[in-house]
């Protein structure tokens, strides 16, 4: 995500944000980057830990929130995760109201498929690992497609 998140704030008129959903039932939605915000100045936010939870719907409420205050014509809400939401529910309707927003949601689905079943462009990868290739073919291909 840091790496992702440098390579997009060095592109004029990308504007990224990055949070982190971890499972603290109080507080389910941490902020590394905020829009307009120096990615660089904010490195040190990117060391977030898991801890069992995967509350999905709030990360996607939270991030959508945050995008419609942005003044940029394209927003896009990359979500990526290693398990199922802690909603299906929820994450269903808040994934549909982006959508019904314009605003282009993917999903990264790390070892399990669930991403499959919630948005409409979706990629699964194995592990960890495979995820900085992942997601700078997917930025390419979405910057190449502006």
């Amino acid at each position: 995500a840091l790496a992702l998140a440098l390579a997009l704030d060095a592109i004029p008129n990308v504007n990224p944000a990055v949070s982190f959903f971890g499972g603290y039932e109080s507080d389910p939605v941490q902020m590394a980057v905020k829009h307009g915000e120096s990615v660089q100045a904010n490195a040190g936010r990117f060391g977030v830990l898991p801890n069992g939870g995967t509350p999905m719907a709030s990360a996607i409420w939270y991030s959508a929130f945050a995008l419609s205050k942005t003044r940029e014509d394209r927003k896009m809400l990359i979500v990526i995760t290693d398990g199922d939401p802690d909603s299906q529910d929820a994450t269903e309707k808040a994934i549909e109201l982006c959508e019904r927003s314009d605003v282009e949601v993917i999903g990264i689905g790390v070892g399990t498929n669930s991403v499959r079943h919630l948005f409409d462009q979706s990629i699964v990868i194995s592990d960890f690992d495979q995820l900085q290739t992942t997601l700078f073919k997917l930025m390419e291909a979405a910057l190449v497609a502006a």
